[in-house]
């Protein structure tokens, strides 16, 4: 799992940017995550959710 906007963890090149997916109207419940992509590689990961309360 990475963050938004982080250095990709891969290629150390991109930063990881969020992505809509094109999913179905009603998704599953396991299907909910948000995806971030390099900008360099294209590599692909779940994206962490932080809260800076």
């Amino acid at each position: 799992m990475v963050t938004a906007d982080s250095k990709c963890p891969k290629c150390g090149n991109g930063i990881m940017k969020l992505f809509p997916e094109t999913k179905p109207l009603i998704p599953e419940p396991e299907q909910s995550e948000l995806r971030a992509r390099c900008t360099a590689c294209n590599y692909e990961d779940t994206v962490t959710i932080r809260s800076d309360d």
